[in-house]
């Protein structure tokens, strides 16, 4: 039983370390800052910054949270209209796996309402 917990322990981690590696690619190389001089650094990069939060509402609110992948579309549209459309996809992308990854195929967050 004490083993399976452990195993059951591995694999969460595994997964969460997995999940916060397709992030760090998804926000450009982003970290969170582990002392006060990276966060001085941080803070010179206004960009650097905004993918900053992105990664921590992440590790915050989750995957599940509906303003983690709204925010993170939210930010890909704003790279669509500054012309960055690779930044764009690559957010965009990212918004769509931790959606279809982590809710149900027919979770209201993955369905398309038409506009009528």
């Amino acid at each position: 039983m004490l083993e399976r917990e452990r195993r059951a322990h591995h694999d969460d981690e595994a997964a969460a370390a997995a999940a916060s590696s397709s992030s760090m690619v998804a926000y450009g190389g982003s970290a969170e800052p582990r002392s006060v001089g990276e966060l001085a650094e941080l803070l010179l990069d206004p960009d650097a910054v905004r993918a900053n939060s992105l990664l921590v509402r992440e590790r915050v609110l989750g995957p599940l949270h509906p303003d983690t992948a709204y925010y993170v579309r939210y930010r890909g549209a704003v790279y669509a209209d500054a012309g960055d459309f690779a930044r764009c996809i690559t957010l965009w992308t990212h918004a769509v796996d931790m959606q279809t990854t982590h809710l149900e195929p027919l979770a209201v967050a993955t369905q398309v309402i038409p506009h009528g």
